[in-house]
Formats: C-alpha cells, sequence, structure tokens
C-alpha cells in the first residue's frame, strides 16, 4: 500500500510538473523539451522555423515507411494538416512582432479572421498536435506498437522478433538521419548568416562574449569545410555544427530565409511523390498530394501552396 502511495504522489507531482510547464513556459511543455534536447527558439520567428525543421525531417520518413494505398493516404493528409497550421503560424508570426519600437502589435491593423502574434501560442499548439499525429502514423505503418510493448515487458519473442526487423528498418533509420544532417547544415548556415548581419550592422551589443566567440569558430567551420574543403570538425562534424549554432544562436534573432525555408520543403516534396505514386497501384482516382503539382499528375495541395506563398 505504501509504495501505491508513493507512485501515485510520484504520479502526481509528475503531473503538476507538467501542468506548470505548459502554463508558463513559451511552446508549454513541448516548446521546452524542444529547448532542452534540439536547439533554443525565442522569437516567433525562430519557433516558427524550428517546427518547420521538426517536419522537414520527420515528414519524410512517414511518407515513404507507407507501405500500401491507405497508409500514403493517411500520411499525405496528415503533412497536409500540418502544412495548414504551418501556414497559420507563420502568418501570426510575421504579423507584427510583440514588443516592438513604435507600437508592434498593438497598433499594427487587424483584419477581421485573420490570426496575430497574439494567437501564435494557440496556433503553435496546434502545430504541435499535427506532428504528434503525424508521428503515430509512423508507429502505425511500422507496426511498432506491439514491439514497444515487448521491449517494456521484457518479452523475448518479441524482442527476436523486434532484431529480425533490423535490416527492414535500418534504411529507414538511415533515411531520417540524412535528413536530420540536412536540417543541421541549414540551421547552422541560418545562425551564421545572421551571426555575420548582426556584427556587420553592429548590433551584437546583446550578444554575450561566449555567444561572439561561437559566431567566429561557426563560421570558420562551415568556411573551411564547405567553402576550402578541410576537415577540422572531424569524425563528427555534424554534431559540432549544431553545438556551435546552439552556441552561436544566444543573444541574437537569428532567423531563416524565404530562400532557406522553401529549400526545407524540398525534402517533403521528394517524399510526397513517392506517396503520391503508391496511392495509384490501387486507385487512379481521388488521388491526394501534398507535394509540387508538376511531380503528381497536375493535383495540388492548397495546404502546401498556402504554406510556400508565406514562407
Amino acid at each position: 500500500m505504501f509504495r501505491v502511495i508513493l507512485a501515485s504522489a510520484a504520479m502526481l507531482v509528475a503531473a503538476c510538473d507538467l501542468v506548470r510547464d505548459d502554463l508558463n513556459s513559451s511552446g508549454g511543455v513541448v516548446g521546452r523539451g524542444y529547448s532542452q534536447h534540439l536547439f533554443p527558439a525565442v522569437t516567433h520567428a525562430q519557433r516558427f522555423d524550428r517546427y518547420l525543421l521538426s517536419l522537414m525531417v520527420l515528414a519524410p520518413v512517414v511518407l515513404e515507411t507507407s507501405a500500401d494505398a491507405p497508409q500514403a493516404a493517411a500520411a499525405i493528409n496528415r503533412v497536409n494538416a500540418a502544412y495548414r497550421s504551418l501556414a497559420e503560424l507563420r502568418q501570426a508570426a510575421a504579423s507584427c512582432t510583440v514588443g516592438a519600437p513604435a507600437g508592434g502589435c498593438a497598433l499594427t491593423p487587424v483584419d477581421e479572421g485573420t490570426p496575430t502574434a497574439y494567437a501564435f501560442e494557440s496556433l503553435a499548439y496546434d502545430v504541435q498536435s499535427d506532428l504528434y499525429f503525424l508521428s503515430k502514423e509512423l508507429i502505425v505503418n511500422l507496426d511498432l506498437d506491439a514491439s514497444a510493448e515487448d521491449l517494456a515487458a521484457l518479452n523475448l519473442t518479441g524482442l527476436v522478433g523486434l532484431v529480425s526487423r533490423f535490416r527492414e528498418l535500418f534504411p529507414i533509420a538511415r533515411r531520417g538521419a540524412a535528413t536530420y544532417r540536412d536540417g543541421v547544415v541549414l540551421l547552422a548556415d541560418t545562425v551564421r548568416r545572421s551571426c555575420v548581419a548582426t556584427q556587420a550592422a553592429g548590433t551584437d551589443g546583446s550578444m554575450t562574449e561566449a555567444g561572439k566567440r561561437a559566431c567566429g569558430r561557426l563560421q570558420e567551420q562551415i568556411t573551411a569545410r564547405y567553402g576550402r574543403g578541410q576537415d577540422i570538425g572531424g569524425p563528427n562534424d555534424i554534431q559540432t555544427l549544431l553545438y556551435l549554432a546552439r552556441a552561436a544562436a544566444d543573444g541574437h534573432a537569428w532567423a531563416m530565409t524565404q530562400a532557406q525555408r522553401r529549400a526545407a520543403i524540398y525534402h517533403i516534396d521528394a517524399a510526397c511523390a513517392r506517396a503520391f505514386d503508391i496511392q495509384k497501384i490501387d486507385n487512379e482516382e481521388n488521388l491526394l498530394n501534398c507535394g509540387t503539382v508538376a511531380q503528381n499528375d497536375n493535383t495540388p495541395s492548397r495546404a502546401r501552396v498556402a504554406l510556400w506563398a508565406r514562407l
């Protein structure tokens, strides 16, 4: 009985912590987890970019694990849902800046039914929900539910079955890892560019000394590796880039350019084209699309079009 009481108390404390984070942290408990385990984002533009990079890595894996037409259609629907919520979030982030000098959002005209930065937290929750349900599609596609339960229960038969799927799952893991590496390079170059622009404008006074040094190291790392062909990052160069980007991001409002945001969409477009073809195996009518019109028999994705225009 005492153990049950202790366990119940522990669960209650954990639940209280979750509620507290959800109430008191930007982005709620999910946003706090992003900052701890991925990379920090402070401004609305930065947080939008972080969600976009998350979708860039997650969506291709989900789409490419679709084994049949129903799975492909479900994955495409989830990607389009994420596109719609991201388009709304981007519109809110770009509408105005809270606390800006000349009044900011307080004096920015608002069109009826149009989201502003004052709705950013609510719209961010919608994006989080769509990313969560997209993740669940991956679990369904790979039939990982039973495997996860077997792992938790240390079921030997289930563990052997999971090991036997190693060859099947390994290419999927490699695909996700490759897109993740592209995302780190994109993030690092975003921060590097912002470092250079901030210092050139003479507005780097808000940056910490550590942040300034990290900016210099990040600039040197990227220039040496991708410009001069020098391997100065060692075997873990991607990890080094992420570490330097996190440190250099401290104290200035880095943000991706329109070209960089659209470059992130490319990874999803390529996977959408493959998922579109999987649908055609069983059906030639009412096909769904989350990629470009040219890649998919001129089938438009209105959600993608809306996001692309707002990037």
